[in-house]
């Protein structure tokens, strides 16, 4: 019975599963059963046989006239919804293989179907920063982070490595802005960056430079010392931070250097240059 299927598939019997759920297919066909099934073949990542059984609950649930409108429309919604896992899942194989853009095409189906399932749009951004597409990449996150904290969920796994990859986005953008001289702009970016992931010795350092193009020498001081405090061991941090104790307290031991240039012999996720 598909009951019994069920009991399979959440005790992870997946092969046992899809052969009882074929069983009752045989003698009773239902939407309920493709589907059931189309599960079981997705946790096998049996994508094709997946797609096909759910394809063939839509044309039960059309063709049944024993079914009223609600139920009807219930259904449907519920098997494009399943549709949708189905292709995000092959959409992040397709991620995870580096093939961006038909990723891309995969999770833009998956959207389709339900674009309130916040996971699609941080995977669809994904696919966006790949393609250095970083504004569009930008908006998709957004608007997971939206639903994320719309649907009371801040605090899942999931929002919560949604707010690493924004982060990251933001202080990417921020390095873009900052090696054409837009400070300003690149301050505000290692803001944003900051607000999501406040722990983050480099985000601060990289605000504190660019706090420095801006003659902000006290903002500066401040992200130079939280820098210094969220990693003790960041080299360019603490001579940043010697340096301008020395410009802000006369007391303070100065740094030998005397420019307000970033330090050039840095690693590339050290420094924005």
């Amino acid at each position: 019975s598909t009951n019994e299927a069920s009991a399979c598939l959440l005790g992870g019997e997946i092969d046992k599963c899809i052969e009882q759920v074929s069983i009752a297919l045989q003698l009773n066909p239902s939407a309920e059963a493709f589907r059931l099934r189309a599960t079981a073949y997705r946790h096998s990542e049996q994508f094709a046989l997946a797609l096909a059984d759910l394809k063939s609950a839509l044309n039960f649930v059309e063709k049944n006239q024993n079914l009223s409108e609600a139920q009807r429309e219930g259904l449907l919604d519920a098997t494009q919804k399943q549709l949708g896992v189905t292709i995000n899942d092959i959409g992040m194989n397709l991620l995870a293989a580096r093939r961006y853009r038909e990723a891309f095409i995969c999770f833009k189906k998956a959207i389709t179907r339900d674009g309130n399932v916040a996971l699609y749009h941080m995977n669809i951004g994904k696919c966006y920063e790949s393609l250095n597409n970083l504004d569009s990449a930008l908006t998709s996150y957004q608007k997971a982070r939206a639903l994320y904290e719309r649907g009371e969920d801040a605090d899942s796994l999931e929002a919560k490595e949604l707010f690493k990859q924004l982060a990251l986005l933001f202080y990417e953008r921020g390095r873009q802005w900052y090696n054409i001289q837009c400070y300003k702009k690149a301050k505000d970016e290692f803001t944003e960056a900051i607000s999501l992931v406040p722990d983050s010795s480099v985000f601060h350092y990289n605000r504190g430079e660019a706090r420095l193009h801006l003659g902000d020498l006290i903002g500066a001081y401040q992200d130079f010392e939280e820098s210094t405090i969220l990693d003790p061991t960041f080299a360019i941090a603490l001579e940043r931070f010697a340096w301008i104790q020395g410009k802000i307290d006369p007391m303070s031991p100065k740094s030998p250097k005397q420019n307000v240039v970033a330090p050039r012999e840095t690693s590339d996720t050290d420094d924005e240059e």
